[in-house]
């Protein structure tokens, strides 16, 4: 009987070995996700490059739209924005008229508009002026339209004659649909030293 037991023992174990599913292999770790990767300024950012650094600014006002012919002087102060990818300007006029005006810049390249827009606010009034433009030759020009003490306006920013030394700023406005009117030139002149100048 011993004997007989001993077999069906054996077979019991063998089926329920078989009954036993096998171990699954261990589970692959999941894939790291991959790193962002930051994009970096493009040619667009380096054309600007001459903008950057301290200047001293002559401000050459035209008569008409802010009063009498004159001449003022100013401060430009412009550094590199988040990785590269604008232009920070901050403006000071030390001399002149509008002495004490401030004023601050972002100007960058938009790459799904494909055109370089800048967004620019003053203390001269409660208002932000946004802007787009393109390269025509060696010149950029950016041009904005608003409303100005209720009146439609037109505004045509053109930077030219960008080189070591510095480059000159010519602002040009149109009021009502009338001509173009130039408003101010700034003629920008670079500086080694790029502590701000003293007001006189």
């Amino acid at each position: 009987m011993r004997r007989a037991l001993i077999p069906a023992i054996g077979f019991s174990a063998l089926a329920l070995f078989a009954q036993t599913p096998a171990p699954s292999p261990s589970a692959a770790p999941p894939a790291k996700p991959a790193a962002f990767e930051m994009p970096k300024p493009g040619p667009e950012m380096d054309r600007l490059k001459p903008l950057m650094g301290s200047f001293r600014v002559d401000e050459h006002h035209e008569a008409g739209f802010e009063g009498p012919a004159g001449v003022s002087s100013g401060f430009s102060h412009v550094t590199e924005g988040p990785g590269g990818l604008s232009l920070l300007i901050d403006y000071t006029t030390l001399v002149g008229p509008m002495h004490g005006m401030k004023g601050h810049g972002i100007l960058a390249w938009d790459g799904e508009a494909k055109a370089y827009k800048q967004a620019w606010t003053d203390s001269l009034g409660a208002m932000l002026v946004m802007s787009s433009g393109a390269w025509e030759g060696d010149t950029l020009v950016m041009n904005s339209d608003g409303t100005m003490m209720g009146k439609a306006y037109k505004e045509r920013d053109t930077f030219s004659g960008m080189g070591p030394e510095g480059f000159t700023l010519t602002i040009e406005m149109s009021m009502d649909g009338g001509p173009f009117q130039k408003v101010v030139t700034l003629n920008h002149h670079r500086m080694a030293d790029p502590s701000k100048p003293a007001a006189k």
